[in-house]
């Protein structure tokens, strides 16, 4: 308040610090009307940034028999093809996260600040909402590959037909260089009604590059640092891409049983069991998380996590290396090829037809049916080894059931997708004292008291009238869907922390739009 009794900024009563700050409009943080327009104006700023993602892309392929090549059961096959992209990525950004407050005349501007060991705090970040660095990248790929279908055995005793695929490609990315991938299948028709197939690949998902120039960003977090036994206050948690990542890898293999039953036609029934582990997987790996793994590295501290956490001293020979004054000045979350993940399950496919007429002479028109059913237990993740396996938030049986009645004007369609319970502990399941009859499941510090949510099940109908088909394949439709027909709400989950009641509390994974309709027309030429 100055000296006419007017509520002011404290700044502008100060000679020193008067002309750093023009115009400064006061705001009380009590008042429960929040702060007025004029204080508002003053406090904030407009911030934006824009990512642009472009892809050139030229591609070709050859493929036919080799002229007469093969053996006694057939032509042997081959299919030659190259592919090249060009990708760039460009962010652009009025603000950036490494602006920080200039805290010169601010009393309490360092009072949530970041610390920086015992020589004092840094300045807090400058803006509160998410802001991006510039960002400018590009990289380039090119690649080629080869296919090849080799019918080794035919028309004899228990083997109708038997073929084998084999592909190899090859991919070089001007990012990190070339890698190999393969696929190998065996395709063998016992009698006509029993097929068996099976295939083994070595696969890779390259890093994008979000993944390799993700641009900067500064948030704060407080946490126990193992390694100095300190918590003085906030410090510094930067994001960013790496660069140094390469591509992750897999073996995959798949088998699987398709059968035709000749005394029932438009039936087949197939299954197959797959199972994959992938190596080198990109995980994001944030310091306070994974510490242990640092610290168990004493003496020398060579584990790479000890590399996340910038410190004012980095020598681990530094008797100051472990004292309280070496707390992290800012630690890092960024992705690395760490992860090993492992998963395997079974598909199911059953489908059927038939005229109606063959039930009922009077009538016409097709009845369809098609059900599909995926067994896989949640994926398996260790993000660093000698850590605890995690498991991802999914259903164990997940089903999708299609059932069409078609004739020559209508057709009425029923789809319906069942997903089984969700056990909501991510990792491993440890037995609790039973309170009250009943032994609730604990991960880590997480207590359920209902470890699984319950199953979900959305049932969508369809109606539709054709016009005027003609030969030449042109028609009108017009129809009518009631998507979740039954009106059935997802199961709640705690899926975030946000602002209450701007997202209904759900699990991605759950489809949670309620009853909906559609009216539409559908016109071919």
């Amino acid at each position: 308040m100055n000296v006419s009794g007017t509520i002011v900024c404290w700044v502008t009563t100060q000679p020193a610090f008067r002309d750093l700050y023009p115009g400064c409009i006061p705001t009380n943080i009590t008042d429960p009307n929040g702060p007025s327009i004029a204080a508002f104006n003053y406090l904030s700023s407009k911030t934006f940034w824009a990512l642009e993602q472009h892809v050139d892309n030229v591609g070709g392929s050859i493929g036919g028999g080799l002229f007469g090549l093969g053996l006694p059961a057939g032509e042997i096959r081959a299919n030659l093809s190259f592919d090249a992209r060009w990708n760039t990525y460009d962010m652009k950004s009025n603000a950036l996260p490494t602006d920080f407050v200039d805290c010169t005349g601010l009393r309490m501007c360092l009072a949530n600040a970041s610390a920086i060991g015992a020589t004092g705090l840094s300045a807090p970040v400058k803006w509160v909402q998410n802001t991006n660095a510039p960002v400018s990248a590009k990289n380039d790929v090119w690649e080629v590959a080869l296919e090849v279908n080799a019918p080794l055995l035919k028309d004899l005793p228990a083997v109708k037909d038997l073929s084998t695929d084999w592909a190899i490609r090859n991919t070089k990315y001007s990012s990190f260089g070339a890698v190999q991938t393969w696929k190998g299948g065996l395709n063998w028709v016992v009698i006509d009604s029993v097929r068996l197939r099976a295939t083994v690949s070595r696969d890779i998902r390259a890093p994008n590059l979000n993944d390799l120039y993700e641009p900067l960003n500064i948030s704060s977090t407080s946490f126990t640092d193992a390694l100095t036994n300190n918590t003085p206050g906030a410090t510094r948690l930067v994001g960013r891409g790496n660069a140094n990542l390469t591509p992750e890898k897999a073996r995959s293999v798949t088998a699987g049983i398709v059968l035709t039953p000749t005394f029932l036609p438009d039936f087949n029934f197939s299954v197959d069991y797959f199972r994959t582990k992938m190596t080198d997987a990109i995980t994001r790996i944030r310091y306070d998380t994974f510490q242990s793994q640092c610290t168990s590295s004493a003496p020398s501290y060579s584990s790479p996590i000890c590399a996340l956490a910038n410190r004012p001293i980095m020598d681990p020979t530094n008797p100051g290396y472990t004292l309280p004054a070496n707390y992290p000045t800012e630690i890092l979350n960024v992705g690395l090829n760490a992860a090993v993940l492992k998963t395997h399950g079974y598909d199911f496919q059953l489908n059927y037809g038939f005229d109606v007429s063959q039930l009922f002479s009077s009538l016409g028109g097709r009845v369809s049916f098609r059900h599909m059913a995926t067994y896989q237990p949640p994926v398996e993740t260790v993000n660093l080894p000698n850590t605890p396996v995690a498991y991802n938030l999914a259903a164990k049986l997940r089903q999708s059931t299609f059932l069409t009645y078609q004739n020559q004007g209508w057709t009425v369609a029923l789809q319906n997708q069942w997903m089984g319970k969700v056990a909501v502990n991510t990792g491993p399941v440890i037995p609790a004292a039973p309170a009250s009859g009943t032994t609730p499941a604990v991960a880590g510090s997480q207590i359920y008291a209902q470890p699984k949510l319950p199953r979900f099940n959305v049932l969508d109908a369809t109606l539709s009238k054709r016009f005027g088909e003609r030969g030449d394949g042109s028609n009108k439709e017009v129809f009518f869907t009631v998507s979740n027909l039954l009106n059935e709400r997802a199961p709640l989950f705690p899926a975030g922390t946000g602002l209450p009641n701007l997202t209904y509390p759900t699990l991605g994974l759950h489809d949670d739009m309620g009853r909906f309709f559609t009216l539409g027309v559908r016109v071919g030429f």
